[in-house]
């Protein structure tokens, strides 16, 4: 009786450590491609917002603040379209909202639930909308983005990216020096009227004019394209 208790405990405590184990595992693989889609990412923001004329291309490195780039690339392919959008500031307030969501519900977690379940009441179902609203927006702004650099494969890339989400950061990276349809580096086959435009002033940093009409801009304020 006793030994069966000693193999039963001694069993119990060889599962716990595999699954130990399998979580380790798990949470090491996670934190190595968040760090590899993180720099995949940067890059791919960096070069593309400098390649369109921003001015501050190395926010794409700093946290919540490359959410702002990111929104704020396909704004500046909206407005060259004639189409105002303010995608990156939504995606930075969001993404500030949800952190903060997600802190106070982490906070309450840490305290037992001694603060009236106030965390689970107010920072769960918080995150959980505010984390669905991020998701949309992202996707909204990366079609934009697929559209400008992706001619003819836009519809298969965006289902790709929300499947495998895992794989969007590789291919903005993968688009990062291709010609852009809204600065006129490649031909536009959508509406007539909005071919070549140049960057514009009033917009998160992005220098130039807009030209209705598929006019140029101002072409020599874009940064050099590497």
């Amino acid at each position: 009786m006793y030994g069966y208790r000693y193999y039963s405990s001694s069993g119990a405590a060889a599962l716990l450590g595999f699954l130990a184990a399998v979580v380790s595992l798990i949470f090491l693989v996670l934190m190595v491609y968040w760090i590899i889609s993180y720099i995949f990412s940067s890059i791919a923001y960096y070069k593309i917002s400098k390649r369109r004329g921003y001015q501050r291309p190395w926010l794409a490195w700093i946290p919540f603040a490359r959410n702002y780039l990111y929104g704020a690339i396909a704004d500046d392919i909206n407005i060259k379209r004639g189409k105002k959008t303010y995608f990156g500031w939504i995606l930075l307030v969001l993404n500030l909202c949800s952190t903060g969501a997600l802190a106070f519900l982490l906070g309450d977690l840490r305290a037992g639930g001694h603060i009236g379940m106030g965390g689970y009441i107010i920072g769960s179902p918080w995150s959980s909308l505010i984390g669905l609203a991020t998701t949309v927006l992202y996707y909204i702004a990366l079609s934009v983005i697929y559209r400008d650099y992706m001619r003819g494969q836009i519809t298969l890339m965006l289902v790709l990216s929300i499947v495998f989400p895992f794989i969007s950061p590789f291919v903005l990276f993968s688009i990062r020096n291709k010609p852009s349809v809204s600065c006129g580096e490649a031909a536009y086959g959508g509406f007539d009227g909005f071919g070549g435009y140049g960057g514009y002033q009033n917009y998160g940093g992005y220098q130039g004019g807009y030209r209705p009409g598929g006019y140029p801009g101002n072409h020599e304020t874009r940064g050099p394209k590497e």
